[in-house]
């Protein structure tokens, strides 16, 4: 249950060998001295609480900060996990500092997500959640 509850992306990258490499865009606007950009999943969704709801229907919650870090809470509010999160390889991935057992990160494939900011996360184990934002 504790690795069912954080999620991850998939935005699949799609890379052609003849394709030409395009120069990353410089924004005019540059960031004030000190100031972070903003953290996003693998499939876009930006940092914030999480409604969890495992493939059995339990419901936790899952808190992103842009800082990199994240706690995860069970129905009853009890801390399951806590770590940091991070992009790679198309997945959004999670440590747990709680788990001091933990092999290594759990990442996640994601779906585009729907109008109301839900989508289905998978992880390497083939475990499926529905995330959905929570408005605070």
């Amino acid at each position: 249950m504790k690795k069912i509850l954080m999620f991850a992306a998939p935005l699949a990258l799609v890379a052609c060998s003849e394709a030409a490499v395009e120069e990353p865009v410089v924004e005019d606007d540059a960031m004030a001295e000190g100031e972070v950009a903003a953290m996003v999943t693998a499939n876009g969704t930006m940092p914030g609480t999480h409604e969890v709801v495992g493939p059995d229907g339990s419901v936790g919650t899952s808190v992103l900060n842009a800082d990199g870090t994240h706690s995860s809470y069970d129905a009853d509010g009890n801390v399951t996990e806590e770590g940091t999160w991070w992009v790679a390889d198309g997945q959004t991935c999670f440590s747990n500092t709680l788990d001091p057992d933990e092999e290594g990160p759990t990442c996640w494939d994601e779906t585009p997500p729907a109008e109301d900011g839900s989508f289905t996360a998978t992880n390497t184990d083939g475990e499926s959640v529905t995330v959905r934002p929570v408005a605070m």
